[in-house]
């Protein structure tokens, strides 16, 4: 956790990062386990992937929602409530794939 703590500190003292958008976390998970639901981060993403693979799948675009929650949550916000809820099929030309390997 030191380290973590060590890299969140260096980006609230590097001038212009998004200090107030930082959150360090570590998953980690078995392989061929249960997929993530499809959720909403209203924070900047920065994965490494130290051992395995893994597909992640996103849509980009604006932010979709003003906190985090889950795709099936109801928003809480009047800006989260007007924007409409991306395709999740792995087929839309929305989704994106990025294969994670070490």
């Amino acid at each position: 956790a030191k380290s973590a703590v060590a890299l969140k500190q260096a980006f609230i003292a590097t001038p212009g990062a998004p200090a107030s958008d930082i959150e360090v976390g570590v998953y980690i998970s078995r392989g061929g386990g249960d997929p993530a639901a499809w959720h909403f981060d209203n924070n900047h993403n920065i994965t490494i992937q130290v051992y395995g693979s893994k597909d992640w799948l996103y849509t980009p675009g604006p932010p979709l929602a003003m906190a985090s929650r889950a795709l099936t949550d109801l928003p809480h916000d009047a800006v989260s409530q007007s924007r409409p809820i991306p395709s999740t099929s792995r087929s839309s030309p929305d989704v994106r794939c990025i294969s994670l390997r070490p």
